[in-house]
């Protein structure tokens, strides 16, 4: 390091110095032989140059410095740390290590993951802990008795050749290997991942790790379960396989995770009763035994073929769900009497038994998308405070329980307001959208905790006074021509009347805390909005009306301001005037509102886009803005260098979030589809079919897994770099292993194809393509229908934003 005395010296009382992320070209210190630092973090600079000779240093992170090679000098310095223990060289661009690194005998820790290396044989004779994942290897054999812990995670390895009596923990996860071969041993093997490889059978695990109590097998192509394992066995994970049958495990008795989700499995095992946690989901179980587990408090068996439900009422469960299965009759003496949340929704249940209701624990009641026809009056008598049964053939509600706080009843057969609801002092959230409820009998600002009113799609005339603590208003897709609210509402968030009648809106009272202000589509409304009530506005949908904004108030800065005509376009204004297109969209379950929209009439076609925004809400909202400015022409080519410029005009905006794009041109009889991430466009043909226009890029699926460790990054826990749940994205710059290369699809519209629906993962991670494709075809308004959508999914229990677009394609 050179000798700019002009550098401070590092103040002696300094052994711990953290520089992380500063941004540094050089190291800003004089740092003496003598001085007793024993850690440095440079990590995340472009710092080439560090002080030599400190001889009490233990600990060195000197990771992404952007290092391409490590030269002489630096060599000299990095071995004159005669105390370091510990060095992380992460994330640079090293394509090797020199062999002098291993002079230093105190090393216990080496961290060389995310690096170019493609050969590694150096040995170190007191390093316990090596970090070789996200590089080049093909292959490893630098296997020393010190090593007890060895990550080789996401190389290119296809094959083991090496075994050790000393390892405690191996990482494999993301190579190519297609077996373990009997003939490696690794005696004292506690935890073993190989997960996203191509294995197709695991034999011998007995054998080979005697003492094995974690394994990893996660997305791989296993057919059989392993067996044996070593009976010291105590977490297994084979999610995404496709294991048929499972042997039994009853004499595994330290055995408690047990994780099985989207296999092939038709029957259940024995079991030992030291599991703590098992998971089933998307399997083929068609039946159960009874199930013995005295630890485990949930068990979760959606997407099966279930036609009855497991007997488990000798064990501790608290929490059980068989959604989406073929159940059609409920037997109370299945369930412990500890249950408190029961999910039977999409199953074939006609009748609730009056049992049901008499299970003391029981809290939260979701069956949403059978055939029940009718709740029993022992309802009352029950404790529930959640009750969801959306999209049943219910028309009456009999008395409620007092204890019940939300309700929601979305797609039903309600023609009124049940009037059993007004009675519930503790009520907080009602959900009656998509009925033909056309009126309220009661006043309903006498529920005084009511916090969210839902009543989207129904035939509302009359718009109720609103309780005091409302937060969340949608009266959307409503017959309401008149709006008077002359009290102060200060907890109100979300106020959305669109698409109604509305010839009449007055607030005349302080709404102080209102984020979202919705009333598009009532073509009649005519009046100047004054933002005075609204300090807070962040979103504001005046398209399709005749209000303007009060010009003599200052500009207020949203985040959203939608119009159908206006004279500027900015990433904050939006002009949504296709007719043929309709769009639907929520906050949800979210704290904050992250996509945006794209609905717009080019010169030579129409272009339509959900941006469904992550971490933030600075790229939808850019990207809603500039990238109809960078499509010139209806062709592919020219589509991907607009993706490629978006991408370069999002870096230069310094954004720190990211975002998924589904995008449909349309000109004449032919599509162009466009998606980066998991937001999905379907055509819907006439009989309500669905034909896909998008691919869903998901880290686990090998080709998008492949991609990713080219890139220098993993996937775990079926997140890109562990934190994302997609593959693309346009943004995200600081997530590495991230793409924004799209998908193209180029479709021909026939006569036999009806719309086009674009709509976020919010939508599709609770509803299929068909299920979006029944509700699309049954509708004569594209509006309507993506009002219809959004509802449903919002009831399906979406934990999203929910964005949705539905356009015709022939008028």
């Amino acid at each position: 390091m050179g000798n700019d005395q002009s550098l401070p010296f590092l103040k002696p009382d300094i052994v711990n110095l953290c520089l992380k992320g500063k941004g540094l070209k050089t190291f800003p210190f004089i740092i003496p032989p003598d001085h007793q630092i024993t850690s440095i973090d440079i990590s995340y600079n472009r710092i080439l140059e560090i002080p030599p000779n400190l001889k009490q240093l233990h600990f060195l992170d000197y990771g992404h410095n952007n290092i391409k090679s490590i030269s002489s000098n630096l060599e000299n310095v990095l071995t004159s740390y005669s105390s370091l223990s510990e060095l992380n060289l992460a994330g640079n661009s090293l394509s090797e290590i020199p062999s002098s690194l291993t002079t230093l005998k105190t090393m216990r820790s080496l961290y060389i993951n995310q690096n170019q290396i493609k050969e590694f044989n150096l040995k170190f004779k007191s390093l316990q802990s090596l970090d070789l994942s996200c590089n080049l290897l093909s292959q490893f054999n630098a296997i020393t008795n010190s090593l007890t812990i060895l990550n080789l995670s996401f190389n290119r390895l296809t094959s083991l050749t090496f075994f050790s009596s000393n390892l405690k923990e191996l990482n494999l996860s993301g190579n190519d290997l297609s077996e373990l071969p009997e003939n490696i041993c690794f005696e004292t093997l506690f935890v073993l991942n190989i997960s996203y490889n191509k294995i197709i059978s695991l034999k011998h695990l007995s054998k080979i790790t005697p003492q094995l109590e974690v394994i990893n097998f996660s997305y791989n192509a296993i057919k059989s379960f392993p067996d044996p394992l070593p009976l010291t066995i105590m977490n297994i994970n084979a999610i995404h396989n496709q294991i048929t049958n499972m042997p039994t495990l009853i004499n595994y008795t330290n055995l408690k995770s047990l994780l099985l989700d989207e296999n092939q499995i038709t029957t259940l095992p024995s079991l030992p009763p030291s599991i703590v946690e098992i998971t089933l989901e998307n399997n083929s179980l068609e039946e159960c035994g009874t199930i013995s587990l005295p630890i485990v408090k949930q068990l979760v068996m959606n997407y099966n073929n279930l036609e009855s439900i497991p007997c488990f009422s000798n064990s501790s469960i608290t929490t059980f769900s068989a959604a989406f299965n073929q159940i059609s009759t409920i037997n109370i003496s299945s369930f412990t009497h500890k249950i408190v949340r029961l999910d039977l929704s999409s199953n074939n249940i006609k009748i609730l038994p009056n049992e049901l209701f008499s299970l003391p624990e029981l809290k939260q009641l979701i069956l949403f998308q059978n055939n029940i026809y009718e709740i029993p009056k022992e309802i009352v008598s029950s404790s529930i405070t959640v009750l969801n049964i959306s999209n049943n053939p219910i028309s009456n509600l009999p008395p409620m329980p007092s204890s019940l706080s939300l309700i929601s009843a979305h797609c039903c057969n309600f023609d009124n307001f049940p009037e059993t609801l007004m009675f519930i002092p503790c009520l907080e959230c009602i959900d009656l959208s998509n009925n033909r409820i056309a009126s309220f009998t009661e006043p309903i600002h006498s529920l005084l905790h009511l916090k969210t009113l839902f009543f989207s799609c129904n035939q509302i005339e009359e718009f109720p006074e609103l309780p005091f603590a409302v937060k969340h208003v949608d009266f959307s897709q409503n017959k309401i021509k008149s709006i008077k609210i002359l009290a102060s509402l200060e907890n109100i968030l979300e106020f959305d009347v669109s698409h109604n009648e509305l010839i009449e809106f007055i607030i005349d009272a302080p709404m102080p805390n209102l984020i979202s202000l919705k009333m598009s589509h009532n073509s009649n409304l005519r009046f100047t909005l004054s933002f005075s009530n609204f300090p807070s506005l962040d979103c504001l949908d005046l398209s399709h009306t005749n209000v303007n904004i009060n010009s003599r108030e200052p500009i207020k800065k949203m985040r959203e301001l939608i119009r159908s005509k206006t004279y500027s376009i900015t990433p904050m204004i939006k002009i949504f005037s296709d007719e043929k297109a309709g769009y639907a969209e929520m906050k949800g379950n979210r704290m904050t509102m992250e996509d945006a929209l794209i609905i717009r009439h080019m010169p030579f076609f129409d272009l339509y886009g959900v941006i469904d925004g992550h971490a933030g809400y600075r790229t939808s909202t850019w990207t809603a803005f500039k990238l109809p400015q960078l499509i010139e022409k209806f062709e592919t080519h020219g589509l991907i260098k607009a993706i490629q410029n978006l991408n370069t005009f999002l870096q230069s905006q310094n954004v720190n979030d990211g975002a998924t794009i589904a995008l449909v041109l349309k000109r004449g009889n032919k599509l162009i589809a466009v998606n980066i991430g998991d937001s999905r466009s379907i055509v819907v043909k006439k009989d309500g079919s669905t034909i896909p226009l998008s691919y869903d890029h998901k880290p686990y699926e090998r080709e998008e897994l492949e991609e990713i460790r080219e890139r220098g990054s993993f996937v775990e826990d079926s997140r890109t770099s562990g934190v994302l749940s997609i593959s693309r994205a346009v943004g995200d710059f600081f997530l590495k292993g991230v793409s924004s290369c799209p998908n193209i699809k180029e479709f021909e519209i026939t006569d036999d194809d009806f719309r086009v629906v674009i709509a976020c993962d919010g939508v599709f991670d609770v509803l299929t393509n068909d299920d979006v494709g029944r509700i699309v075809v049954s509708e004569d308004s594209p509006s309507v229908a993506a009002y219809k959508v959004r509802n449903c999914a919002y009831s399906h229990l979406s934990g999203d934003n929910i964005s949705v677009i539905v356009f015709d394609l022939h008028n």
